[in-house]
């Protein structure tokens, strides 16, 4: 997995969460809590953003159909939002049965053929009809999702063996913003087809200062406490990452007015590979480099003694246990960088594999 290519992908992104795993009602509020992190200035922006990524999170709950444990290994459900400058998308992937795909279908055909006002008393009609819209059969949430959004509901059925992987976009603008950007839901199934063949489970771009990051944390650590999604961690792998964000935190420079920074947690060889990168000055990936060479010719013992001796302000950025992995087999942990064109500041990526 090489992070750069990932970062070339989303480059204009102020934001990104993808999330290629497994889904349930557990985790709607710690991956929708992690939009916290999103740096929109406009709070009604951010609202509607919120809304909608709950309704396409719970979407994909409500409208999955069980298949085989190998099919849905390997064509997973799919949540991403990204914000590229001022224009927000929304984009679900999910596994459905020939009898759900015609209900979906036909809802949606009705919902682009409704004007604005037709939609809203579509939806009110549909809200009072409590025994339908409990059972969410009615398409509640995506009809919703149409009001809300202000744009038409994207939609694909991709036909898997006797199944359909089943796409859907949204898109929400931000009217005092003229520069537009559109992306097609084919950019969106190309990014999915990306990730699938990388084994992406997680990724998140954005603002990586420290008041920003603990919802990441909620997510790692509900993974351990209460075993949710396929992210199997234990409590030294999470402190790991914990150690690798840390180290992001404090070495970032500000980028478009924010501590840029991206994790990627990925299925590298069947090992988990945990990936963290930001953009930092020369100065600084000097010093880290020379630290991290040291650390990897010495013993636990020299380890303690090197570690017990670096200033303050390099121990508040290296813990002792990211350092030591560097002793361990030499695979398991790497770092790369590259030069980013036009800037004087480099593109840095700790990856430790597991």
């Amino acid at each position: 997995m090489r992070t750069y290519i990932l970062e070339e992908i989303f480059k204009q992104d102020r934001f990104v969460m993808l999330y290629m795993s497994e889904f349930n009602d557990d985790l709607t509020e710690i991956i929708l809590g992690i939009q916290s992190i999103r740096s929109d200035e406009n709070n009604n922006i951010r609202k509607r953003i919120s809304y909608l990524a709950t309704e396409s999170f719970q979407n994909v709950i409500r409208h999955s159909s069980e298949i085989s444990k190998s099919e849905a290994e390997s064509n997973p459900s799919f949540f991403l939002t990204r914000s590229i400058q001022s224009n927000h998308f929304i984009v679900t992937a999910n596994p459905i049965k020939l009898d759900v795909k015609n209900r979906l279908s036909s809802k949606l055909e009705l919902i682009h053929s409704l004007n604005r006002e037709e939609l809203r008393e579509y939806y009110l009609s549909v809200l009072s009809n409590q025994e339908i819209s409990l059972k969410g059969g009615a398409g509640l949430g995506l009809i919703e999702m149409s009001r809300k959004s202000k744009n038409p509901i994207q939609y694909h059925f991709e036909k898997i063996n006797d199944w359909y992987s089943f796409f859907l976009q949204l898109k929400i603008d931000n009217p005092v913003v003229e520069q537009v950007i559109d992306l097609s839901l084919t950019d969106a199934r190309n990014l999915y087809k990306i990730c699938k063949k990388k084994q992406i489970l997680f990724l998140l771009k954005g603002d990586f200062s420290l008041s920003a990051i603990d919802e990441t944390f909620n997510l790692i650590r509900s993974n351990i406490e209460e075993g949710n999604g396929i992210l199997h961690f234990d409590i030294y792998q999470f402190n790991l990452i914990a150690d690798m964000l840390h180290v992001l935190n404090h070495t970032s420079s500000i980028v478009n007015g924010i501590k840029a920074g991206m994790l990627v947690i990925a299925i590298e060889n069947e090992r988990y590979a945990f990936s963290s990168s930001n953009y930092i000055t020369e100065e600084k990936y000097d010093c880290i480099d020379k630290i991290f060479k040291k650390a990897s010719s010495m013993n636990m013992q020299e380890l303690k003694t090197f570690y017990k001796e670096l200033p303050d302000d390099k121990r508040k950025i290296f813990s002792i246990d990211l350092l030591n992995f560097f002793t361990l087999e030499e695979e398991l942990i790497s770092y790369t960088v590259h030069k980013v064109a036009k800037t004087d500041l480099l593109f840095f990526t700790i990856k430790i594999l597991f």
